[in-house]
């Protein structure tokens, strides 16, 4: 974190080996003169439309010519960057189905040639009702949270500490229908930070994040790196509908305000329906005015329930193009100040000046029913391409599709 005069800045340095090209290297020598040896540093910062880049890159200068004076100095540090990363596995425990327990393969691994990621899914109620969201209206106990601090605390004991003393690396993934509604969370956090010690990013809805007490105590969990909260639209209306309930727009804005100066990664999750394509471009100036990265996300379907629920809000492909494109001149903009990504749409979905800016976080495979239209099949995106879901051509029919050969 750097003091500038404009306030805090988050900045992350990395530090590579001299096997990391691409890189804006800053380096120092552990050994002579020679090339081979040299440590490069690069550095981001995380929130760059809130302050002015020469103050900046003046202060993460100094940082840099401070580290790299230091680094021959720090004796184990070649031999981390030599080290390489062992492949990773990943060991989810979601909220239903069977018993939460930590089984033998999970418990093998702690001296295995894998490092682990556990994913846990806290028990916490979600005060709004998102129109796509099928978990929207489960209520969970105190208890249940109290289950959830005895789990992590046995995973810690059982797999972290001693897959650590066998040069196993582990982190956690922790989500929730609102985590922020979590009463053991503050101990969830100080156990995972004082024991694998990675930093955690948090998902959650505005609601708690809207009052200033609010954003401060998650703000101040220890360990936290970055919090995303989600935005619908750029109105009470069409927000408001969405998540279910009045008023959660307002407490948006709220939230984006109550975390603007505040010294964590901040991300808004735009999540895009029928009722939100002409609002694209009002959700980008909103989203950049406040410093946060923006990911705009197509409507997803996993499971059954969510291809039901999502089929009054299924946009048109026509819909989505027509957003872009009138948003396209203040999503490039805002792009040179902000992170912004374009996830999980078909490519025919995006103007081609934007599709530098998209990404997929999902498989075809993955998801519940999705397929490719028929006139798709002759398009050279299509082995890459998400696809729609059935429900999609059942609706809206495929004379939209422009397969791309």
């Amino acid at each position: 974190m750097l003091t500038t005069p404009d306030g805090f800045a988050p900045v992350s340095v990395h530090v590579a080996g001299p096997d990391t090209s691409g890189k804006r290297p800053f380096s120092g020598k552990l050994h002579g003169e020679s090339p081979d040896k040299h440590i490069f540093l690069s550095w981001r910062v995380w929130r760059p439309a809130l302050f002015q880049r020469e103050i900046i890159v003046e202060h993460v200068m100094t940082l840099m010519n401070s580290l790299a004076k230091s680094l021959p100095k720090v004796t184990w540090l070649e031999e981390v960057l030599e080290h390489k990363s062992k492949a990773k596995r990943t060991w989810a425990y979601e909220l239903y189905g069977e018993k939460r327990i930590v089984g033998p393969d999970l418990l093998d691994a702690v001296s295995g040639s894998y490092e682990i990621e556990l994913y846990v899914h806290l028990h916490s109620t979600c005060l709004q009702k998102c129109l796509f969201c099928p978990a929207a209206s489960h209520s969970f106990s105190r208890q249940q949270q109290d289950a959830d601090l005895d789990f992590i605390n046995e995973l810690i004991e059982r797999i972290v500490i001693p897959a650590a003393a066998n040069g196993v690396y582990t982190t956690f993934r922790l989500d929730a229908d609102d985590i922020s509604g979590h009463y053991r969370l503050p101990e969830i956090m100080q156990a995972i930070s004082n024991s694998a010690g990675n930093p955690v990013s948090l998902i959650l809805p505005a609601t708690r994040l809207s009052i200033p007490s609010g954003a401060d105590a998650i703000v101040d969990l220890p360990g936290l790196m970055g919090l995303t909260t989600t935005v619908f639209g750029s109105s009470a209306e069409v927000h408001d509908k969405i998540a279910g309930r009045p008023g959660a727009f307002v407490e948006t804005l709220r939230a984006f305000k109550n975390l603007s100066n505040k010294p964590v990664w901040l991300n808004a999750h735009f999540v895009l329906s029928n009722l939100s394509c002409s609002q694209i471009a009002e959700v980008v100036d909103t989203v950049s005015h406040f410093g946060m990265d923006l990911r705009i996300q197509n409507l997803i379907a996993d499971c059954d329930a969510h291809e039901t629920m999502l089929r009054p809000l299924l946009p048109r492909i026509d819909e989505v193009l027509s957003g872009f494109a009138v948003a396209k001149e203040q999503i490039l903009a805002a792009s040179e100040r902000i992170g912004i990504t374009l996830s999980d749409f078909p490519i025919c979905f995006i103007p081609e000046e934007l599709r530098h800016l998209t990404r997929l976080d999902y498989t075809r495979q993955s998801l519940y029913q999705y397929t490719l239209s028929p006139v798709c099949e002759k398009c050279r995106h299509k082995d890459d391409c998400l696809g729609v879901p059935s429900t999609y051509i059942e609706l809206h029919g495929t004379q939209a599709f422009a397969p791309e050969e």
